[in-house]
């Protein structure tokens, strides 16, 4: 896993993945869900539903709903 980050971070020209990915997320302007129009009040129906796609139950780490929301909560 860490190598596969490692291989990623090298791709990107950076030796840190992660603040180079949210320097690129800031390029489109939008840092909230609430930029995007994403209700309040839907994010636990939103936590549900990612919680149940394949990718999420593939996930080598899973995730509950609970962790999901407050994920989402967390940028919302």
């Amino acid at each position: 896993m860490l190598e596969a980050i490692a291989s990623f971070g090298r791709s990107l020209g950076t030796q840190d993945p992660a603040t180079r990915i949210e320097e690129l997320a800031l390029l489109g302007g939008f840092v909230r869900l609430r930029d995007f129009d994403v209700p309040e009040s839907e994010l636990a129906e939103l936590s549900a539903e990612t919680a149940a796609r394949p990718g999420a139950q593939a996930n080598p780490r899973p995730a509950s709903t609970e962790d999901i929301e407050s994920l989402l909560r967390s940028v919302w």
